[in-house]
């Protein structure tokens, strides 16, 4: 079974020396990241990344894939991460049209 992976769930990694940046992308199950059909992208100094910022057009309970590479301070990019196979679990949308009889 695949990791959940929803709109509350972190992603992490370790840092990389000389990295400026990072690009996390969200692409279908099989899928390679250049490639892809991305599902969601994410650029952040940090080396961690929420769901929320990555989910987009996901469908729950698909299977997608989540990579992640490194960019220098010149936007040279390094090799995508492998990707991590994970299901995408998207809450319920909100109950509307509440009544009385």
């Amino acid at each position: 079974m695949n990791p959940e992976f929803n709109l509350s769930s972190v992603l992490s990694w370790s840092p990389v020396a000389g990295a400026a940046n990072y690009k996390v992308r969200l692409v279908n199950f099989d899928d390679i990241p250049d490639t892809a059909n991305v599902i969601g992208e994410y650029t952040t100094t940090n080396t961690f990344a929420s769901g929320a910022a990555l989910i987009g057009a996901a469908v729950s309970g698909n299977n997608y894939k989540l990579f992640v590479r490194a960019i220098d301070a010149s936007a040279r990019a390094g090799a995508w991460s492998d990707g991590l196979l994970v299901t995408v679990q998207v809450a319920p949308a909100k109950v509307v049209g509440l009544t009385i009889s």
